[in-house]
């Protein structure tokens, strides 16, 4: 048995892409024989993927090129995602930020700092707040939002955080 994926010529010369599935047939003595070949037509999903795949580069580049800090935290506690901003803010590479825990990242006492906060959002609320980082030269005064990451069964599956510098304000 083969299972893969392919394309096929249809009718017009259309390239259609397709499940594919041979399966080889034995004879008595143990030799193939014959095969058989079961295609599905997987154009609809291939275009949904592809499109996922196109929202997915629009969002990256959206998040990289706005001036603030992006980072989405699950549930978990743990990053799924940071934009450069963050990963310069940081001074961590995204490698070694993304599937780590908060406290890990920003350290045990910022992370009990931010506690109620995340609690909030946790729990469903758009928190806007600012903060206040006596030790950092740049970026000592910070507004930041914590949205909710709703998902399609109304429950919250983590949050979005977005920072913008407001030093010189």
């Amino acid at each position: 048995v083969w299972v893969g994926a392919t394309t096929v010529v249809g009718a017009q010369g259309r390239v259609v892409p397709v499940s594919h599935m041979v399966l080889a047939h034995r004879d008595v003595q143990g030799r193939v024989d014959r095969y058989s070949a079961v295609m599905r037509d997987i154009s609809s999903e291939v275009q949904a993927k592809q499109e996922l795949l196109r929202q997915t580069a629009t969002l990256q580049s959206v998040t990289e090129a706005i001036p603030a800090l992006v980072t989405v935290v699950g549930v978990d506690g743990r990053y799924r995602f940071v934009n450069h901003r963050f990963e310069l803010w940081a001074g961590i590479p995204r490698s070694e930020i993304v599937g780590c825990a908060l406290a890990e990242v920003i350290g045990e006492s910022e992370y009990q700092r931010s506690l109620p906060w995340i609690t909030r959002v946790l729990a469903g609320e758009t928190v806007n707040f600012e903060k206040e980082y006596p030790a950092r030269s740049v970026n000592r005064h910070m507004a930041i939002s914590f949205v909710p990451l709703w998902m399609e069964n109304g429950k919250v599956d983590g949050f979005i955080a977005v920072a913008q510098d407001i030093t010189q304000h």
